[in-house]
């Protein structure tokens, strides 16, 4: 499969088609509550941009899958750039690096990051790190075949790579690969469980393919119904395009072909991406009516969108006007030059180039490539621009070289220039990273104050022999945060040094070479249930001020360490194997490299996480066990409460280590995109499940039918990305639910009969946006009454409300 230079994302649903987790508060008990702990769940969306990285290389023109921690409803995929970068639309949260697939590989990952305030926050300037990845596999047919099903293009058999994951109870993706035949045909012995199909992977091209199914003894479902064969059918070749500057054509670039779901930059969802052939043509498959992008992506060039067209009745439009074909020009290569260190071509590496505003702020990035010859070619726009960083295989250097592109030629200064020469400077700074006498392998990451009290970063790998190296200029700098690879370890830092006529001092003294002395473990830590240990997850740990917040794997046997400075900390969280969440605030001290806990001593800090005291299912009107999430709340007093979440394993069984206390389910979303509220309450007593002053041994949660169903237009466009809020109103006062708007405009709600109200739409379009809907509603018998009439479905016209700050 040809690989992509691209950033785009869509959302993906690995176990519900876009549901969410929400809450259910008595709105007429205390309505501030309610409002302030619903925004505190839904999560403020930002483009976010990162890097991903391996050791010391990016992971360049990567496919990415992302699951956000805590949820398992939601996940991501994300291509990275020629230069190991991504951009997408991400909340604020926890995320995990699930599956990677580097040129035509797959390969199981689980790296943490956060996203807060819009940023990426990894070890070096929204640097995500890969410690560990392991190659998948995939499927390999056998005699005991499970299924069987064919590929095809429209009508014609098919030849190519069938992409589908597994999830299970603990929700670690299984990865599989099924090849079909020149004829399409294929079989496949997969395990029984529910798989999810990512999309269609061919000899230049990768077609994006939705679909659930589930393979239960020997059997094949989809949809729930059962299946002789897994049909997979991805449209015909229909639309023709080609890519061209000026005077030729671009042979192996890559097309990326993304719906346009809203006027957000960047709120598009993959559809196919395909190479040029050798005259830069291309073919896009048969799109449905609607609007759509074309992104270009050549090691000389790179457009997020560099055509915006319409589908209207299968014809192409574009600018309002019918066209035969998708063609694209793009700019002549405009911008040339070469990289030195001293007489040597410095090889293998990358400019990072600002575009410059009319004030001269930078407002747009690129990234260019630097080959084997240590030279380099891109297109760019007439147009201010500056080099602003030059990146090695082990170290990036801040350069600041401004020139200008007029009529698509190269100034300097006013004066033309056929191409640039950047001259590095001198490397001026080396060291190793030592725990004791041992040299670690790590990413170190170097701050540079300025008079102004602005920043410069800097950040330098180790190589081979476990030497890091840096090109700095004279000044004053501090080694602020380390990286280990190995363990997987963010490590604060604070080591202050100065560069003076290109030597380095530390505290006024000349010294050859930085060595890092990395803190010794100083938190030995284990994970129990009832005195026994109890692995596979990981533990969140806080500083007091919380400057200082990162996950850590537990091991097998349950065991955890940690390298921390002094410090108070917090051990917060725990995330179990098993889909069990333990919430726990263990406060901790590290004093003089010890472990204190209430200012006593410790070898090892005892994390005891409760024993798994709720279990349940989820289940319909008929009796049938569903699957999805469930989100519980427990009250601590009149105003604190906790929530958890779980979700159902294989078997449609949930469970959680709750405490003794009063609790209260709130929210439950489904595999189906469907979500409700409920209002069902248990305590817990002695670690003894109690309903309505009852002992039980499980908890059935009652699941409503899907009775309102409906589409978000706003102006005839479909609205994605947010939320409908509907108020319930009954004996015991308001209740509000919401469900999550579905990338194709849909919501569904499963509301018991009831008198309702859909009192608003949030969603987000470059800024948040809130549109009052105050639209009065009945369900009687499962019937949705509006105005009197019985209606098939709700639709929302968001410009019959009104729009509230």
């Amino acid at each position: 499969m040809s690989r992509i230079m691209s950033k785009f994302s869509f959302l993906l649903l690995i176990v519900i088609l876009l549901g969410s987790f929400a809450t259910n508060v008595e709105v007429s008990a205390d309505n501030s509550r309610n409002k302030e702990s619903i925004q505190s769940i839904k999560q403020q969306t930002s483009n976010v941009k990162g890097k991903i990285k391996e050791g010391s290389q990016e992971l360049r023109n990567s496919v990415l899958i992302i699951q956000e921690k805590g949820k398992t409803n939601k996940s991501y995929q994300v291509i990275t750039d020629s230069m190991g970068q991504f951009q997408t639309t991400l909340p604020e949260g926890e995320f995990t690096v699930r599956v990677v697939e580097v040129e035509g590989s797959w390969f199981s990952a689980s790296q943490s990051f956060t996203v807060e305030d819009g940023k990426v926050k990894g070890k070096k300037q929204g640097e995500v790190q890969i410690a560990k990845k392991e190659k998948l596999s995939g499927n390999k047919n056998s005699k005991d075949q499970t299924i069987t099903g064919v590929l095809t293009e429209g009508e014609q058999g098919l030849k190519g790579d069938i992409v589908v994951v597994k999830y299970n109870e603990e929700y670690e993706e299984d990865l599989f690969i099924i090849s079909s035949k020149k004829n399409g045909e294929f079989s496949a012995s997969l395990p029984e469980g529910n798989y999810f199909m990512y999309g269609v992977s061919l000899s230049d091209e990768y077609y994006r393919k939705d679909l659930f199914f589930s393979v239960n003894d020997q059997e094949l479902f989809i949809d729930g119904q059962k299946e002789d064969k897994l049909l997979v059918s991805i449209p015909k070749k229909r639309y023709s395009g080609k890519v061209m500057d000026s005077s030729k054509a671009i042979p192996t670039a890559e097309v990326v072909v993304e719906r346009v779901n809203s006027e957000d930059e960047y709120d598009t969802e993959l559809i196919q991406y395909v190479s040029t052939n050798k005259n830069g043509e291309f073919m896009v498959r048969e799109l449905p009516d609607g609007t759509y992008s074309l992104g270009v992506h050549h090691k000389s060039y790179y457009s997020w969108n560099a055509l915006t067209f319409d589908v209207m009745n299968g014809k192409l439009v574009v600018d309002g006007k019918k066209q035969a074909t998708l063609d694209i020009k793009i700019p002549d290569l405009s911008l040339k030059g070469s990289v030195l260190d001293g007489k040597k071509s410095v090889t293998d590496a990358y400019l990072e180039i600002e575009q410059l505003s009319e004030d001269g702020y930078s407002d747009h990035y690129y990234y260019v490539e630097v080959d084997q010859k240590g030279n380099f070619s891109y297109r760019l726009q007439d147009g201010f621009y500056k080099i602003a960083y030059v990146g090695e295989a082990n170290r990036t250097t801040k350069v600041d070289i401004p020139f200008e592109i007029k009529d698509g030629l190269l100034y300097q200064d006013q004066a033309f220039k056929a191409s640039l020469v950047i001259q590095l400077p001198a490397i001026t700074l080396k060291g190793t990273l030592l725990d004791g006498n041992k040299l670690l392998q790590g990413h170190v990451s170097i701050e540079k104050q300025s008079e102004e009290d602005q920043y410069e970063w800097y950040g330098a790998s180790t190589d081979s022999k476990g030497i890091y190296s840096l090109r700095l200029l004279d000044g004053e700098y501090r080694v602020s945060y380390v990286y280990l690879y190995e363990e997987n370890e963010d490590l604060p830092l604070s080591i202050e040094f100065e560069m003076r006529n290109g030597q380095l001092y530390v505290d006024g003294v000349k010294k050859d070479r930085l060595d890092v002395t990395i803190p010794p473990v100083t938190l030995h830590g284990i994970v129990q249930e009832n005195g026994n240990p109890i692995g596979n997850g990981e533990v969140s740990v806080r500083s007091e001020d919380l400057d200082f917040y990162y996950w850590k794997w537990v091991n097998d046997d349950g065991t955890f360490t940690m390298r921390l400075l002094d410090g108070e900390y917090f051990l917060s969280e725990v995330f179990l194997s098993e889909s069990s969440n333990a919430y726990v605030d263990l406060a901790f001290e590290i004093k003089d490299g010890q472990l204190y806990i209430d200012g006593v001593q410790k070898s090892v800090l005892e994390v005891n996480v409760p024993p798994v005291t709720l279990t349940g299912y989820l289940v319909d009107e008929n009796g049938n066990r569903l699957h999805g999430d469930i989100t519980i709340y427990g009250f601590n007093g009149e105003s604190e409460f906790s929530y958890y979440w779980g979700w159902t394993n294989e078997e449609g069984k949930f469970s959680f280590r709750l405490g003794d206390g009063d609790y209260q389910v709130s929210y439950l979303s489904f595999h189906d995109g469907t979500s409700m509220t409920s209002a069902l309450e248990f305590s817990m007593v002695d670690g003894q499940l109690f309903v309505n002053g009852e002992p039980a041994d499980h908890l059935n949660v009652p699941v409503n039918p899907v009775t309102l169903h409906g589409k978000v237009y706003n102006q005839g466009k479909i609205v994605r990305d947010g939320y409908v809020n509907v108020l319930t109103r009954n004996e015991e006062g308001e209740w509000l639910n919401w469900s999550w708007i579905d990338y194709d405009g849909s919501f569904a709600f499963r509301l018991a009969d009831g008198e309702y109200e859909v009192e608003s739409v949030e969603y987000y379009n470059k800024e948040y946006i809130r549109v009052e809907m105050n639209k009065p509603f009945s369900i009687e018998a499962g019937k949705v009454i509006v105005d009197g009439q019985i209606v098939d479905s709700l639709d929302l016209h968001l410009e019959e409300g009104i729009q509230t700050p």
